[in-house]
């Protein structure tokens, strides 16, 4: 309905010729069904038996062809048109919050150069993967501070990223849920969900169950980044693998370990939530949709050409004259 709404000629002036060929081609058929050009040369009495049948007109022939020709090539050169060219323009309006874990823990060098270091390292990596993303950063240990609500420029993001250390919170601890608040609070004037990447080498006690409750209750996307060994003989606080992928599962999350190479950031990029959104313009120039008739009047074209051969067109043959009745001559 649309597309029918929108339907128009790009050049309509065209159309104008329409009337005029067909009238002509009309009066052109007139002219040939009236001509007798052997008349008044040929006596009648022979002349019936020298001429073949005339076909019984239809639809697939010459005349037919190329009417249906001039009408599809007039149309062409009008430019029907109902849709706009595709904008190049668009833009990931999905909101991407960093919840990311300054405790004591980040310290702790099990991967190089430090959790905390890789952490803010693989983030850099992340802003260079969506850069239409608007980008805020939330920070938590023993309490949780919005370091930088949602913006769009990935530079300043990245300065403030620059500044993030382990150990800078005001109170010690490890409670990701305390942010929930804070998470609420950036994301309240999106109109669309968002994603969370929590990135953290472990959890609190009660972490999970808050965590499923705000889940259920918010239209926003998890994913839940673990930063650090498992191996308790390279950090006096191993990556508490197991609690992050319970918290994962509580939210119907996905959980990524970290990696040395690129196939963590190519796991959370994918798993992103993707809001594109195709920046209208009114003015952006129409599609030219004629150009799909040009081959339809190949077609009619070669139909026209075969039908031209295989018709008879009341030409006089030797065969004719050969075979025609022998009354005819001894009349005269």
């Amino acid at each position: 309905m649309t597309e029918l709404a929108t339907f128009h000629f790009l050049r309509p002036e065209w159309l104008l010729l329409l009337p005029g060929l067909l009238l002509l081609e009309l009066a052109l058929r007139k002219s040939q069904d009236s001509e007798d050009p052997f008349q008044g040369i040929i006596a009648p009495t022979l002349l019936k038996h020298l001429r073949l049948a005339r076909p019984k007109r239809s639809w697939v022939s010459p005349d037919s062809a190329l009417v249906l020709l001039v009408i599809l090539l007039t149309i062409v050169l009008a430019g029907p048109s109902w849709r706009q060219q595709p904008s190049p323009l668009a833009e990931d309006n999905a909101p991407l919050v960093l919840l990311m874990d300054i405790s004591d823990s980040m310290k702790a060098t099990d991967v190089e150069p430090s959790r905390g270091v890789r952490a803010r390292q693989k983030v850099t990596d992340l802003l260079a993967r969506v850069r239409d993303k608007k980008v805020g950063i939330i920070v938590f240990a023993g309490s949780a501070h919005t370091v930088l609500p949602l913006t769009n420029d990935h530079d300043i993001a990245r300065n403030y990223l620059s500044g993030i250390r382990p150990g800078m919170a005001p109170r010690a601890g490890k409670f990701p849920e305390y942010a929930l608040p804070s998470i609420d609070r950036v994301l309240a004037k999106t109109q669309r969900s968002a994603s969370i990447l929590l990135i953290s080498d472990g959890v609190g006690s009660n972490s999970a169950v808050l965590f499923n409750a705000w889940c259920a209750a918010s239209p926003h996307q998890l994913i839940v980044y673990g930063i650090g060994s498992p191996d308790p003989e390279q950090s006096t606080s191993p990556l508490d693998e197991r609690g992050l992928q319970v918290l994962a599962d509580t939210c119907n999350a996905t959980y990524i370990d970290d990696s040395i190479d690129t196939r963590d950031i190519d796991a959370i990029t994918e798993a992103l939530s993707d809001g594109y959104n195709i920046v209208d313009n009114e003015a952006l120039p129409w599609l030219d949709s004629g150009y799909p008739l040009v081959f339809c009047g190949d077609v009619t074209g070669a139909v026209m050409v075969s039908a031209r051969l295989d018709t008879g067109m009341g030409v006089v043959t030797l065969a004719s004259v050969t075979h025609a009745p022998r009354q005819a001559f001894s009349s005269r």
